[in-house]
């Protein structure tokens, strides 16, 4: 069964078996990064005491202003500070792929996350990341969540 589904123009947030589940297809505006934040802290779910991210952007997804990137480096040092894991997957080409890696990076030094920040190119290597140490949730049903999340927001299921 699929966990409920929060939309916002250009993402989702949703969870899967103790893990958060954040998708970017749109814009990541100042405006949808608070929303994101507010959602994602009002339905965190908890695993062994850990919290736990994947964050996927599509290819779609545009790259956060400077505004927006000081707003989330503020929120990984308050409000996120009980993640403990966060996976990032920036799909599409190598350029852009390379672009949400270097921002993703320099906002977890500076925001003193970088022991529990990874940034992968592919949904399969996030898949991994997230479930090398994990027994629930299943591959499948990890994925069949983050389609579902995919379709709620009209986009093109990853790859």
């Amino acid at each position: 069964m699929l966990e409920r589904i929060y939309k916002y123009p250009g993402c989702a947030v949703s969870s899967c078996g103790g893990i958060s589940i954040l998708v970017w297809t749109g814009e990541p505006t100042l405006a949808a990064n608070q929303w994101a934040v507010r959602t994602l802290l009002s339905n965190r779910t908890k695993t062994a005491g850990e919290v736990t991210l994947l964050q996927i952007i599509a290819a779609s997804a545009g790259t956060p202003d400077a505004e927006t990137r000081a707003y989330i480096q503020d929120v990984y040092k308050r409000e996120l500070s009980e993640v403990r894991r966060m996976v990032s997957a920036p799909l599409g080409d190598g350029f852009k792929q390379s672009v949400v890696r270097t921002i993703m990076r320099g906002m977890a030094v500076i925001a003193g996350k970088t022991q529990h920040i990874t940034v992968v190119s592919t949904l399969d290597k996030a898949y991994d990341a997230l479930l090398e140490r994990r027994a629930t949730p299943t591959r499948e049903t990890l994925s069949s969540q983050v389609r579902a999340m995919f379709a709620e927001l009209e986009a093109p299921p990853p790859e």
